[in-house]
This record gives C-alpha cells, structure tokens and sequence, in this order.
C-alpha cells in the first residue's frame, strides 16, 4: 500500500514538474 502510494505521489510530482517546464518554456518563448 504503501509502496503504491509513493508510486502515485512520483507521478504526480512529474506531471507537475512537466506543466511547470511546459508553462516556464512558453513564457521564454522557447520550444516545449
């Protein structure tokens, strides 16, 4: 259970890695 858990908050945490690069990229100005 445990284990599952921390899967689901790893990929949470890259989702949102990935919109945060994602919107920085679009405001430089800078392909995705």
């Amino acid at each position: 259970m445990a284990a599952e858990g921390a899967a689901d908050v790893d990929a949470v945490g890259a989702r949102a890695q990935a919109s945060i690069t994602s919107v920085i990229d679009t405001l430089l100005g800078t392909p995705a």
